[in-house]
């Protein structure tokens, strides 16, 4: 316990610290990430509520509530501070903001004692809980993660991001992540205190747990859902066709914001032969609608041929699939006319 008297503001104070922090001049010195414990011993705490306070250093009176109500923008505080019975005040997880003076008031009576107190070191902005965040495959997101550090320091180069699937990364991407990113990974300037990560194009395989390291013991957690494509429909009635006609077969997601990265058509009684524009039996007969709409998925065979009947099969993202029965119907030349299978009774004169 350190007790002493202040010149400049007209009180005695007494505090206690715990390991890992120090006392210089009267000021209280820790590094960021560790724990303090404050003290108000020299006030009565038999029947003497006290409320605790914070002011910027360069401020002599209290400014926001920190106890028992968090009135500091962004509620800073929030699960990080306790009063004990003797009125001290317990904060852990100390960060580079919570530098300044902390002042303790009676509730009755006329009496505050404050403390100075000083962080050391770079600490994580918003080091607390997890943040959620939801995105649509295709989409980008931004995990936002800063460091603030004191006059002596500067940024941690050995600072790191824990992916998924117990992957990491640090200032420098690796060939590893960088090919299974595919260049999608973007990070910033970090001696400016930005360690953010830039992620585009998301993927349903980027959905996980991500977190921002900086020393082993400050972190920030974003916990990413990437919502893929449901289809609408899995089973659709057969349709019916003529040779020389154009058929639609749907396909598309629920949910219109979704953009799917990856899907294809495929014909399978053919062995699962790919159904598009490359494919020499489809070339020039086929059109898709996904560049304008990603959550289109529909494909358009134009001059049906007999040899198009069989079961169209869309497959989104090599996860969920779609099947539609396509019967393609020939034609019957009678004298000179064309007459579509099946379309009407054959007269009797054939006979």
């Amino acid at each position: 316990i350190f007790c002493f008297s202040s010149e400049y503001f007209d009180c005695f104070l007494c505090f206690c610290v715990f390991v890992g922090c120090e006392v210089v001049s009267g000021f209280v010195i820790c590094s960021a990430g560790e724990s303090v414990l404050l003290s108000c011993r020299d006030i009565n705490s038999g029947h003497t509520e006290v409320q605790w306070w914070y002011s910027d250093s360069k401020i002599n009176t209290p400014q926001y509530s920190v106890f028992p109500v968090d009135a500091v923008k962004g509620q800073r505080y929030k699960d990080r501070v306790q009063i004990l019975r003797n009125l001290s005040l317990s904060i852990t997880r100390l960060s580079v903001e919570d530098t300044g003076i902390y002042w303790c008031k009676t509730t009755e009576t006329d009496k505050e004692r404050f403390v100075q107190l000083f962080i050391e070191g770079c600490s994580l902005s918003g080091n607390e809980g997890s943040v959620e965040i939801s995105r649509y495959s295709g989409q980008s997101v931004f995990l936002s993660c800063s460091v603030k550090c004191s006059a002596r320091h500067e940024p941690d180069s050995k600072f790191r991001w824990k992916l998924p699937n117990y992957r990491e990364i640090n200032h420098t991407i690796n060939p590893t992540e960088r090919r299974l990113y595919q260049g999608r990974l973007h990070m910033f300037d970090i001696s400016s205190g930005n360690l953010s990560l830039l992620i585009s194009n998301l993927t349903e395989e980027d959905e996980g747990l991500y977190s921002c390291w900086s020393n082993e013991n400050q972190h920030k957690n974003f916990s990413l859902t990437v919502k893929g494509c449901t289809l609408s429909e899995t089973e659709r009635e057969p349709e019916t066709k003529y040779t020389g006609d154009s058929v639609l077969l749907s396909c598309s997601c629920e949910d219109p914001n979704t953009k799917p990265e990856d899907f294809r058509w495929t014909h399978v009684e053919s062995s699962g032969t790919e159904v598009s524009s490359e494919t020499p039996r489809y070339k020039d007969r086929v059109h898709t609608f996904h560049k304008t709409t990603p959550s289109n998925l529909s494909l358009l065979i134009s001059n049906l041929t007999e040899d198009d009947q069989g079961t169209y099969r869309c497959t989104v993202n090599n996860k969920t699939s779609a099947d539609t029965r396509l019967i393609v119907k020939g034609e019957t030349v009678v004298g000179s006319k064309i007459i579509k299978d099946f379309c009407f009774p054959v007269p009797n004169y054939l006979e």
